[in-house]
């Protein structure tokens, strides 16, 4: 793909654009039209902005040829992960709200287990649950799955849906007076949002190196290994990990 637009988008790109702003997730693609703009006028302000919080360990953010002349994230841990370990100075990562995340949702993110978009060993993901299960003595079984949107027909969800749904049911009587809390597996920002909400998280993960949030990289966050690829966490102080959005004009602090 970033081939196509290297030899496409320049042509689009006039001499007098004052900004290019877009979302950014450190794709080849989105490197190639940054760069192609810096090449047709140095001047060209080019923003990228966050519009998801980053993986545990987010290799694709490191600062390099082609990034953006400013960068927006949505909260001081970020730019401190990004200043302190990939790359980029402080002067460069501004701090806004989210312009994707409001603040007041129409639905509960508690009690719920949310599904990532890929996963590749649903033996290590069950195992895990049922570790939760027995370290907290939870009952589970009025927990919903939620698949990812873009795999509701995927035969590999349902089929770990269905193995889920079965642990779920067996952790019935146990202790039922819990906080609320959710669960989350795979790679997923949905994570921080949870914490951001004031909910007790669990993350299950496959490959932890990369999708756990450690408090090495993540300032404000505490994480409790509780086995091989279940984690604990708890944020520290509101509005720190992620600022969610309370404001109706956003984007267009964004823009201008």
């Amino acid at each position: 793909m970033a081939s196509f637009v290297y030899n496409d988008f320049r042509k689009y790109i006039k001499k007098n654009v004052k900004k290019i702003i877009t979302p950014y997730e450190g794709q080849p693609f989105q490197n190639v039209v940054f760069k192609q703009a810096h090449e047709v006028n140095k001047k060209i302000e080019t923003v990228g902005y966050i519009h998801s919080f980053p993986i545990g360990l987010p290799t694709n953010l490191f600062k390099r040829p082609g990034h953006p002349k400013k960068l927006i994230v949505n909260g001081i841990s970020q730019q401190h992960s990004l200043s302190k370990f990939f790359g980029w100075k402080k002067k460069e990562l501004r701090i806004l709200p989210s312009a994707r995340l409001k603040k007041k949702l129409k639905y509960s993110m508690h009690n719920k287990i949310f599904l990532p978009i890929e996963f590749d060993d649903k033996r290590k993901i069950i195992k895990a649950l049922q570790e939760l299960i027995i370290s907290g003595s939870y009952d589970l079984s009025k927990f919903e799955v939620k698949n990812h949107p873009a795999c509701y027909k995927s035969k590999k969800h349902n089929e770990l849906i269905k193995l889920i749904n079965i642990i779920l049911n067996s952790s019935v009587n146990r202790n039922n007076n819990q906080k609320k809390f959710s669960i989350f597996i795979g790679p997923t920002g949905s994570v921080i949002e949870a914490l951001e909400r004031d909910l007790k998280v669990y993350h299950i993960c496959e490959n932890p190196l990369i999708e756990c949030y450690s408090k090495k990289i993540w300032k404000y966050i505490n994480c409790v290994r509780i086995g091989d690829n279940l984690f604990e966490y708890s944020k520290i102080n509101s509005r720190k990990l992620l600022i969610l959005d309370n404001y109706s004009n956003t984007f267009k602090r964004y823009v201008y």
